[in-house]
This record gives C-alpha cells, structure tokens and sequence, in this order.
C-alpha cells in the first residue's frame, strides 16, 4: 500500500461520487470504502478515480405507489368472519335510523311497504 496514492480529500472525494460529504460519512461509518482511504494528521484522504456512483442521475424511476381503496359501506354484501358482526353491525344500523326516523313515521313505511309487497 503506497499512501502516495491517496491524494484527494474527503469533500473531493464525495463530489467525485456525486454524493454529499455527511453520506459519505455515513457510508464509512457503516464500514464502506475501507480500502479506498487512510488518515494522516487526522485528515482522510481518498485514491482519485472512483467515478460516478451506480444508479444516479435522471434516467432513474420513481416508484408510482398507488392509493389504497378504503371499501365503506359494503354492509348487504359484506364478508363478515362470523354472524355476530353482522348482527352488531345492524343492530348499529337500526339504533342509527331510530334516532333519524320518528316511530309514527317508521311505522307508516313499514305498513305501505308490506301493501306494495301484497300487491
């Protein structure tokens, strides 16, 4: 190992790969580019040469994430695991329309719809 070859410090070094110096940093931190620098007088010096790092530039693609579908109020045609949520999601129901719908008025629906269901 020669240290004359390692002539460019780290700033340089990290234009050179077209990253930040904090990446970089990071980057040895993590145990990456061991071999590719030594430290003299507590200052880091990199081999030239390296190139562009794989993968960056503008021919990269973005990932299209698509938005979830929230399925709200399947109720009649609903999957249920068991008949217990079905009975709890009409009773719900139910309680809802009491407090929509008076009695006298729940009552005169329910009388017409059984004549229109005789007819």
């Amino acid at each position: 190992m020669n240290d004359n070859e390692y002539t460019i410090t780290r700033s340089v070094f990290a234009k050179s790969i077209g990253k930040t110096i904090g990446s970089v940093k990071q980057a040895m931190r993590r145990g990456n580019y061991k071999d590719q620098y030594v430290v003299r007088n507590g200052q880091y010096f990199f081999r030239p040469g390296e190139g562009l790092r794989e993968n960056h530039g503008s021919n990269l693609v973005t990932p299209v994430t698509t938005k979830r579908k929230i399925n709200r109020g399947n109720h009649e045609k609903a999957h249920y695991p068991n008949e217990a949520f079905r009975a709890h999601n009409e009773l719900k129901k139910l309680i809802s329309l009491q407090k929509k719908v008076s009695p006298e008025v729940a009552e005169e629906y329910v009388s017409k719809f059984d004549q229109w269901k005789q007819q």
